[in-house]
């Protein structure tokens, strides 16, 4: 039911984890009533989208715990609307008791925590849920400590806690948190005549989306760049700085080697299919290397990119095509890949290991 339900990244401006939560009590209250005999059956869920290009978060909370906001002044709060819980019964839009959508900016240093009821209602020898002491006695130790310090913190004290025991329910918490905006390395280039030809020769030759006097009827309407921006015909240029931190960060050779294979996809893929191999647009390229973690964003001047192209696959009948397989690269060497709204900027993330 969660996976007919779950939000298509394409349409975000009408689809929300509010709406997520409405449409799938639907199937969950018929389940849980043709189901349910003397106990009634239900969940409780919290639903996260989190937005790469303005730092926000956007939540629903179907009868879970709150989440808590552990901000960099050592302010720490619940956030958010509750809602009801899934599969109990019905719940419409107009309802008083209904899901609701909480959106708050992750501002530098602030953390964002959820957590399962399992870690809030874990006792110890002496009957004392662990709740009393992750509010008044741990999270304030998590204040401006990093994600990963942070989640060491809680993990040890909820050990400590329990004792030697096994845990009353499952146990489940998440950290997170904002990478520092001026740690973020950023280099600007446009592309020089060899790129600008090996661009053209996809766009007409290869994927044969436009012919060249079609591509060139286009660059007419592009104004010319007014600034001044290195002009690059080796990619290679463009990723010594990510190379040089990855190798002073102590990361592996192969895992640099295929990090540099991935980053290559995602300046093709805006050189080509962003700006449409014109140099008169720019590729704005920016990364950062936090706590064993690579983030390089690429940001093109062009139209946009539907993030359901994510979802190519290689099989028997285009395995000796030509092209088609910058996504389905990127995908295999990336943790995580997502794109803006608007669809012209990619971000993704490398881990160390």
């Amino acid at each position: 039911i969660a996976d007919y339900h779950k939000i298509d990244p394409t349409k975000k401006a009408i689809c929300t984890p509010s709406v997520f939560f409405l449409e799938m009590n639907k199937e969950l209250y018929k389940f849980c009533e043709k189901n349910s005999s003397e106990s009634s059956l239900f969940l409780t869920a919290i639903y996260v989208l989190l937005n790469y290009e303005k730092r926000e978060i956007k939540f629903s909370i179907a009868g879970h715990s709150r989440p808590i906001i552990i901000s960099a002044n050592g302010d720490i709060k619940e956030i958010g609307a509750s809602g009801p819980i899934l599969g109990a019964f019905e719940v419409f839009n107009y309802d008083e008791d209904k899901f609701r959508d909480s959106c708050m900016k992750l501002e530098e240093g602030d953390l964002f925590f959820i957590c399962s009821d399992g870690l809030m209602d874990e006792e110890d020898i002496n009957g004392i849920p662990f709740k009393n002491k992750l509010y008044h006695e741990v999270l304030p130790l998590t204040v401006n400590k990093k994600v990963h310090d942070a989640y060491e913190i809680v993990k040890n004290a909820y050990e400590e806690h329990r004792g030697n025991k096994k845990p009353d329910d499952d146990v489940s918490f998440i950290f997170l948190g904002s990478r520092p905006v001026s740690l973020y390395d950023t280099y600007t280039f446009r592309p020089g005549k060899e790129l600008m030809e090996e661009a053209i020769n996809s766009l007409v030759n290869v994927h044969q989306y436009v012919t060249k006097e079609e591509l060139e009827k286009k660059w007419e309407y592009i104004p010319e760049l007014d600034e001044s921006f290195d002009v690059v015909d080796d990619l290679d240029i463009v990723y010594q700085p990510i190379l040089k931190n990855l190798e002073k960060d102590g990361w592996s050779p192969s895992r640099i080697k295929s990090i540099n294979l991935a980053f290559n996809e995602m300046l093709m893929n805006a050189i080509i299919h962003g700006n449409l191999a014109s140099d008169r647009h720019k590729v704005i390229v920016k990364h950062i290397v936090y706590n064993d973690v690579l983030e390089i964003g690429v940001e093109d001047k062009g139209a946009g990119f539907k993030g359901n192209m994510l979802n190519q696959i290689i099989n028997e009948e285009n395995i000796f095509l030509g092209y088609g397989r910058g996504m389905h690269i990127l995908k295999e060497y990336a943790d995580n890949v997502c794109f803006s709204d608007s669809g012209s900027t990619c971000w993704t993330l490398f881990s160390k290991g």
